[in-house]
């Protein structure tokens, strides 16, 4: 079976090509490191000067962690905003709240994550 890298980053980064606001959100984050876990799936990925990701190298030790239930496939198809609320983050909460191939932005009371994304035509910020 392929890493899931080799599949996920070029998915993503195929995304942020066409999104010049995500990318200038990414910037800031060059050179730091996301961990996304759930299930079967360990993704390891930094972010490059460009805004786009790369698959990490073994050294880089991750910035941001975020983990998903062992559900997390299921729920990707067939609840994605619940998969998005059962989100644990660990490590620089910043990094993961501008990171828009998540979507991940503000913590709940309950210390979960909400998906949610930029209105059309806007910037985020």
């Amino acid at each position: 079976m392929l890493p899931p890298g080799t599949i996920v980053v070029p998915l993503l980064n195929h995304l942020l090509e066409r999104e010049d606001w995500a990318r200038q959100r990414l910037r800031p984050f060059s050179g730091q490191t996301a961990q996304i876990e759930g299930g079967p799936i360990n993704l390891v990925m930094t972010v490059d000067d460009t805004g786009l990701f790369r698959a990490a190298k073994p050294e880089e030790a991750p910035t941001v962690t975020i983990s998903f239930g062992p559900e997390a496939p299921v729920k990707l198809l067939t609840e994605p905003a619940a998969l998005f609320a059962s989100a644990r983050l660990s490590g620089a909460a910043n990094f993961a709240e501008k990171e828009p191939a998540l979507g991940l932005r503000g913590r709940s009371r309950r210390g979960n994550w909400r998906h949610s994304r930029p209105p059309a035509g806007t910037p985020a910020g």
